[in-house]
C-alpha cells in the first residue's frame, strides 16, 4: 500500500510513519517544517516539503495513493489568540485542501486527525 501522511514530520506522523514502514509500505510524507522537524522523517519516506495551503502543488505527492493520514495542523497551545489567522489557515484550511487532493487524485481512504 502506498500511505500518505500529512505532517510527517511532527511527532505523530513522524511515528505513523515508522509504523507504516515497519508493515512494508510505502510512505509520502508532507511538511511545511513551521512546527516538525526534519530530523523526525524516517530515511526511507518520500518527503516532500510543501506548505498544504498550496493546492497546486499536491498533485505528484498524492498520484497513487491508497490512504492518507491528515496529521498536520499548527497546534501551539495558546496561539490562537495571538494569530487566529494562522491556526484557521493550519487547520481549517489545509484540510480542505487535503481532501480536495485526495478527491482529484482519486485517494480510497482518508484518516483525519483531529
Amino acid at each position: 500500500m502506498r500511505v500518505l501522511i500529512t505532517g510527517v514530520a511532527g511527532f505523530m506522523g513522524s511515528h505513523l510513519a515508522d509504523a507504516f514502514l515497519d508493515k512494508g509500505h510505502k510512505v509520502v510524507g508532507i511538511d511545511n517544517l513551521i512546527g516538525g522537524y526534519a530530523d523526525n522523517v524516517p530515511a526511507r519516506v518520500d518527503f516532500h516539503e510543501i506548505d498544504l495551503v498550496n493546492l497546486e502543488l499536491l498533485h505528484n505527492p498524492f498520484e497513487n495513493v491508497d490512504l492518507v493520514e491528515h496529521t498536520a495542523c499548527t497546534a501551539y497551545e495558546g496561539l490562537s489568540v495571538f494569530s487566529p489567522a494562522l491556526v484557521v489557515q493550519n487547520t481549517t484550511q489545509i484540510t480542505t485542501t487535503v481532501m480536495s487532493a485526495a478527491v482529484k487524485a482519486g485517494v480510497k481512504k482518508i484518516v483525519h486527525m483531529s
